[in-house]
C-alpha cells in the first residue's frame, strides 16, 4: 500500500476513511433499529445508533490501520 494517504483533488475524503465511515453506519443503523424494535423509542434508538457509530469507527480504524 502506497504511503500517501491525503485524498486526490475533488475528493473529500480517502478511501480508507470512507470504508471506515460506511462500515461504522451500517453498524448504527443496525443497532439503532435492533434497539427500537425491541423498546419502540425512536429517541433511544437513535442515541443507541450514536453510540454504536463511535465504537464501531474506533474499532474499524484500529482494525483496518
Amino acid at each position: 500500500m502506497a504511503g500517501n494517504n491525503s485524498p486526490g483533488p475533488g475528493q473529500p475524503f480517502t478511501v480508507r476513511t470512507a470504508l471506515v465511515m460506511f462500515m461504522a453506519l451500517v453498524v448504527a443503523v443496525v443497532a439503532g433499529a435492533l434497539f427500537y424494535s425491541a423498546v419502540h423509542s425512536a429517541g433511544l434508538a437513535v442515541i443507541t445508533g450514536g453510540a454504536a457509530f463511535a465504537g464501531a469507527w474506533r474499532f474499524f480504524d484500529w482494525l483496518i490501520r
